[in-house]
């Protein structure tokens, strides 16, 4: 299976690709990954344009792209519960290196970053949170 990085990135290499489609952190939070992402058209020419675009574009996104707010994890893998898994495994690897070289980690073992309690897109206020919740709870009473 070719990832959307092959397939949409001018460049050859997918290290190459890959790094293309990195944007400065300011400019991901000010927009969403689609907007910031240098293959994602201004405007589509129809809406099969559109619709073929985003099924590659969203199914990379969210199976292959690894997101740092969610500890460098897939959408897909935390959806589906891998998320600890993964994170184990990347921990035990990183142990298992230490242990072969540990000159090269100048003494102190890596550890994978932290899985999040939560993952949001738009986190609303705590305030607004729990008036939606208490909201919700009143209705099934």
């Amino acid at each position: 299976m070719i990832s959307l990085v092959e397939q949409l990135s001018p460049y050859t290499g997918k290290k190459a690709a890959c790094e293309a489609l990195l944007v400065p952190r300011a400019t991901f939070y000010r927009h969403h990954s689609s907007k910031s992402c240098p293959q994602f058209p201004q405007r589509f020419g129809s809406i099969q344009d559109a619709r073929s675009f985003c099924q590659i574009f969203f199914s990379w996104y969210n199976k292959e792209h690894c997101h740092s707010g969610i500890a460098l994890m897939t959408p897909e893998q935390v959806h589906y519960g891998m998320d600890k898994q993964i994170h184990q495994l990347r921990s035990q690897v990183l142990a298992d290196a230490f242990q072969k070289k540990q000159s090269r980690f100048k003494g102190k073992m890596s550890v994978p970053k932290s899985l999040p309690v939560a993952a949001w897109i738009n986190k609303p206020a705590t305030d607004e949170f729990e008036s939606n919740l208490l909201t919700c709870v009143s209705h099934f009473h």
